[in-house]
């Protein structure tokens, strides 16, 4: 600046930055810098640690765990733990540091070395933002029941698959068994949880699960990361006895940071600064921390007083920015992926492709998820295939008939429908069938009987809907219902030539008539608790119209979920699946 000296200059400068600091618009200069994704993403194996960075530090004076090259407090999974737990009460951070461990573990190790199966007991709130990831095999929510049960089979599939693997190779452990099979996508399987209490008290059958995979996941490459308010009453003793660390942000009770960390430190952390913990590993002294921040952004300059040393501006990006940035650069070069542990989630609508020999008889898609996979169920033929769809109309009773009929249209010996309900008059429903009704009583149900055996010289498929409205008619001159005949029918030789099938609601599922229907369908959709009640003790699945739950002497109680083939016409919810996958049953 011409003709200003540079003693004038310097006075100007110390009184322009004492008025920015007196007006208060000084920037928080002594937080720490945020983390940031590194330059190039997926540089270290996990073969024999899996670390995230928790704070950035002096690299002058790295703290414990991190490595002397960066500086600040780095977790490894291997070393620490193999499992963590994370507690703090409501506004600690709690959730915050769940996710930049997340996202530091997958920023620093490829999808082949790396996988997160994540159970979000906050209604989606806490991972909804990880699904993007290369690395998120499945997000599981409380939403519906079913989805973090089907999640915890197939994690003790993959848990059992994994030891037979190791068996045969005669290795002891994960990095074992990398060293000998590098060729071999096995990634590490990180299991987080967020809320671990809400888990167990929904489904108390959950602590069986985790308590196998603490026990046996150091040498599996499993690691589970729990997150919850109050450890007291949600970590079993076996689970606490397989922690390699335990983080607690702020307490609500000096007696949950004694049980936590052991001392009060984590009770006086202060409120005012979310992200402050004290870690606890076994063998060390405490560390005291604040977690720091993610950015993604170049630091902007921030005001700061003279003779300060210049500290990068900690502007904070959001997680949706952050993860976006680490799948973006992930999605720029070619990252092998392993197969999911994991299976999707069951599609709103299918509708297989009848034209095809695959979708020409297939009823159902089951969600086979200890098998991660989901598996078409193709209608057998004679009695092998005799089968109950439990629905009311609002579970969509009358898609369901319309695929069924359709079927067995393609079938061989004809179809013989028992029209108890008058579903099968509507006009889009399959037309060409013999049909009966109840409405003629008791020469009804004689005429009934005579088509059953006549159908069975062709081996043919008989339906039958409107079950109260057959069952109680006397057949003939006899004084047997048509209930009695029709079990005993059942049970002879020619009645085991034919295909039957039964659909209703509430009058089916209390009738004898299930006793010769191996395989039921249970359509929740549209039904009550009352409903329910005679039902067998089945998993919950979505209340979507023809969702069900699959009851088989392959798949017993509870049953397995499925959603049933509806023809291509309706209903418009969800998406859509035309074809089915390879595996059938």
């Amino acid at each position: 600046m011409t003709g200003i000296s540079p003693a004038t200059l310097t006075w100007w400068l110390l009184e322009l930055a004492d008025d920015v600091v007196g007006l208060g618009l000084l920037s928080g200069t002594t937080a720490a810098p945020p983390l940031r994704p590194p330059p190039q993403v997926g540089t270290l194996s996990a073969v024999d640690g899996v670390r995230a960075p928790v704070t950035t530090g002096d690299p002058a004076r790295p703290a414990a765990g991190g490595p002397p090259a960066t500086g600040g407090l780095w977790l490894d999974l291997a070393a620490d733990g193999p499992h963590i737990l994370v507690a703090g009460t409501t506004g600690s951070g709690k959730s915050d540091l769940l996710l930049s461990l997340l996202v530091g573990l997958s920023a620093h190790h490829p999808p082949a070395e790396l996988a997160f199966i994540l159970l979000d007991f906050k209604g989606g709130a806490s991972f909804g933002h990880l699904a993007v990831l290369p690395h998120t095999m499945s997000v599981e929510t409380n939403h519906v029941g079913a989805a973090s049960l089907r999640a915890l089979s197939a994690i003790s599939a993959e848990l059992r698959r994994r030891e037979a693997l190791f068996a045969g190779l005669g290795v002891s452990d994960y990095p074992a068994f990398r060293r000998r099979r590098p060729d071999v996508a096995l990634p590490r399987l990180v299991v987080a949880v967020d809320e671990l209490r809400v888990l167990m008290d929904d489904h108390p059958d959950a602590g069986a699960v985790l308590q196998r995979l603490a026990a046996t996941g150091r040498s599996l490459g499993f690691h589970l990361l729990l997150a919850t308010q109050r450890a007291t009453g949600a970590v079993s003793g076996d689970i606490r006895s397989n922690l390699g660390a335990t983080i607690a942000l702020r307490t609500a009770t000096e007696q949950e940071s004694w049980d936590l960390v052991g001392s009060r430190d984590a009770f006086h952390l202060d409120a005012s600064r979310p992200g402050s913990a004290i870690l606890s590993r076994a063998g060390r002294a405490p560390v005291a921390f604040r977690a720091s921040q993610w950015a993604v952004a170049a630091a902007e300059p921030v005001w700061r007083r003279a003779g300060e040393e210049a500290v990068p501006a900690a502007t904070a990006a959001s997680w949706e920015a952050v993860v976006e940035h680490v799948r973006d650069a992930y999605a720029q070069g070619c990252w092998p992926t392993p197969a999911p542990v994991v299976s999707p989630a069951l599609p709103g609508v299918w509708a297989p492709d009848r034209s095809s020999r695959r979708g020409r008889d297939a009823l159902a898609l089951i969600d086979d998820a200890s098998r991660a996979r989901h598996v078409v169920w193709r209608w057998p033929h004679g009695s092998a295939g005799n089968t109950a769809w439990i629905a009311e109309a609002a579970g969509g009773r009358e898609l369901i008939l319309e695929s069924v009929l359709d079927v067995a249209a393609r079938g061989p010996g004809g179809v013989l429908v028992l029209d108890g309900s008058g579903e099968t008059g509507h006009p889009g429903l399959p037309h060409g069938h013999t049909v009966l009704t109840p409405d003629g009583g008791d020469e009804a149900a004689q005429a009934a009987v005579a088509a059953l055996d006549a159908l069975a010289d062709h081996g043919g498929t008989a339906v039958v809907t409107g079950w109260a409205g057959w069952a109680g008619l006397r057949v003939g001159e006899t004084y047997r219902s048509f209930d009695e005949e029709l079990h005993h029918w059942l049970g002879t030789q020619r009645g085991r030539r034919v295909r039957f099938a039964a659909l209703g609601g509430r009058d089916l599922a209390t009738s004898r008539l299930l006793l010769h229907l191996p395989h039921r369908f249970y359509v929740p959709a549209g039904t009550s608790g009352e409903h329910r009640l005679v039902w067998p003790k089945v998993i919950a699945v979505e209340p979507l119209p023809g969702r069900a739950v699959f009851v088989s002497p392959d798949h017993p109680e509870p049953g397995i979920p499925a959603q049933l083939s509806f023809p291509s016409r309706g209903p418009a919810r969800g998406p859509a699946a035309v074809s089915g996958p390879a595996s059938t049953l």
